[in-house]
């Protein structure tokens, strides 16, 4: 017989901003059960009960936030110019 698994517990520690028009994808701080708390980057919305929920998406910790910033900043660096004339 299976093992049934408790419940994963999940806190928004802080929401940052949406990223999107349709406010359905958001970029925060969560803690998941006894972890540490990570950076996300996930699909939200409201249940039929209009409470705040988290789906799928990435949760990154300080070093895999910090890569993924120097990342998006040479990413923005190299479409800047090219938008450039």
């Amino acid at each position: 017989m299976a093992k049934s698994k408790d419940p994963i517990t999940m806190e928004v520690v802080e929401k940052y901003d949406f990223l999107n028009t349709k406010e359905n994808k958001i970029a925060a701080v969560v803690k998941w059960g006894d972890n540490d708390p990570t950076f996300d980057i996930r699909r939200c919305g409201e249940n039929k009960e209009g409470e705040f929920y988290l789906s799928k998406g990435i949760s990154l910790n300080l070093e895999e936030t910090e890569v993924l910033y120097d990342i998006l900043k040479e990413f923005m660096k190299k479409i800047k110019k090219q938008l450039d004339p």
